[in-house]
């Protein structure tokens, strides 16, 4: 990576750190729980905006980044209906357990979904970090190292940031403990990376793919706020990502790569 490019990945991880954990560490000290930490979760895309804005190459590659929707439709597919299937195999396997205390929305209110899908879109954290996470800094990385090990490394960072919501009061991340959390999402770091490196670095099919999953952990039973308290099932989703990951890994060409960057290639990746 050139110091231009690394110094405006740099950039940008510190721009996406700062905006939203300094709404999220008061938060966080205070044990408030507040709307606006949803607002703040929009850091990561807005701190690739005011990168792009001083860069005319990351600028023109980006807004491709974002335009990105003719890609193969098995990926549709697959950012859809992989993490709903997970999330049911996991709820399949706790049910067989015989853990007790899961709770079901009502089958008649199913067409909420639809709605549950769009609300998570716009402020569940989709709109407001892939632009940013998979729409910058893995095309970055991905100049220096394979699709997958620049999709751990984003991980790292990705997990990283999330870091405050463990002390706020109604996220997610309070509900599981951190080294479970941190391990599944650089998992689906790498998940991430390797759908990027198919789909021409798109950031509609990570959006897509994030608001799948994180729509999927709301409706089932898997955090266990509505699994009577118990991490059976998101421990299950977890193993799973993890385990996909490191296929992913194994398969991954074991080298660091020196390619032309992707920053700004004339074929738009």
């Amino acid at each position: 990576m050139s110091g231009g490019r690394a110094a405006t990945a740099t950039a940008f991880v510190v721009l996406a750190f700062g905006l939203s954990w300094a709404v999220w560490i008061p938060l966080a000290l205070t044990g408030t729980e507040s709307p606006f930490k949803d607002i703040a979760s929009f850091g990561p895309a807005v701190a690739a905006l005011l990168v792009a804005l001083f860069d005319p190459d990351l600028r023109a590659a980006w807004r491709r980044r974002l335009g990105r929707w003719r890609i193969p439709g098995r990926l549709y597919g697959i950012a859809l209906l992989a993490p709903p299937i997970v999330c049911l195999v996991a709820v399949g396997i706790t049910e067989a357990l015989g853990v007790p205390g899961l709770d079901y929305n009502d089958p008649a209110q199913l067409y909420l979904v639809v709605p549950a899908f769009v609300a998570v879109l716009v402020l569940g954290g989709p709109f407001g970090e892939e632009p940013g996470w998979r729409g910058v800094l893995q095309p970055a990385l991905g100049h220096w190292f394979s699709p997958c090990r620049a999709g751990l490394l984003v991980g790292v960072v990705w997990a990283t940031w999330h870091l405050p919501l463990f002390a706020i009061p109604g996220t997610p991340q309070a509900q599981v403990p951190i080294g479970l959390y941190v391990a599944f999402t650089i998992g689906l770091g790498v998940i991430y990376g390797w759908l990027a490196d198919r789909s021409g670095d798109s950031v509609p099919v990570a959006v897509l793919l994030h608001a799948s999953s994180n729509t999927a952990a709301g409706v089932l039973p898997v955090l266990p706020g509505d699994a009577g308290g118990s991490l059976v099932p998101f421990g299950v989703v977890s193993v799973v990502t993890i385990s996909i990951a490191l296929v992913l890994l194994v398969r991954d060409p074991p080298r660091w790569r020196r390619t032309p960057s992707r920053w700004c290639q004339p074929n738009g990746s």
